[in-house]
Order: structure tokens, then sequence, then C-alpha cells
């Protein structure tokens, strides 16, 4: 999921979600792009779905892990999320979205 042209907005890296079909997060100072595959699943909410993926990424990037580590965490979690009613009652805890994780 390379998206040109990104680079000239001054920004380090960009995270990107594509919903079902999953993420990507470029890097530009090291010109790299991480991606991740959607997981299917039966959505019923997607309320909050990108709020938690991004907090999932940060977190996990915040405690030392490389992007396509952080990725593969933060994916399950919007995953997870979207199967559930409501916003952050719903985001699910580190602890199920590793139960859930493929």
């Amino acid at each position: 999921m390379r998206i040109s042209g990104l680079e000239s907005l001054g920004l380090d890296g960009m995270l990107i979600t594509d919903g079902a079909k999953g993420g990507a997060y470029h890097d530009f100072s090291a010109d790299q792009v991480f991606e991740v595959a959607g997981i299917s699943v039966i959505p019923v909410d997607t309320t909050g779905v990108d709020d938690t993926f991004c907090s999932y990424f940060i977190r996990r990037l915040s405690l030392g892990e490389d992007p396509q580590t952080a990725l593969t965490c933060a994916n399950p979690a919007a995953a997870l999320k979207v199967t559930r009613l409501g916003t952050t009652d719903a985001i699910p805890s580190l602890q199920e979205v590793m139960e859930f994780a493929p």
C-alpha cells in the first residue's frame, strides 16, 4: 500500500488504516513501508475502530517495538473492536487482543 508523494509533507512517517483491507505505516526516514492485511470478521459497529488501531500502534511503538510488530498488534485490536457495539467501552484489552490474534 505504498502511496507516493507523502514524503513531501515533511513528516517522519504516516499511519494509514484501510478498514477491512488492513493498514500500513510509511517510515519516510527509513524509506520503508510496513503493512498488515485485514482480518476477516463480521462487523457490528465501526465507530472508534481507527482510534483503536492508532492507539494500539502508538502504544506499541512507545514500548520500543518496531513498526511491523506494532501493526501486528494494532490490526487484531481493530478487528476485534468492530465486532462489538460502542466506543471506548468496546476497545479490547491487550489480553483479549493476544487471545484473538491469528
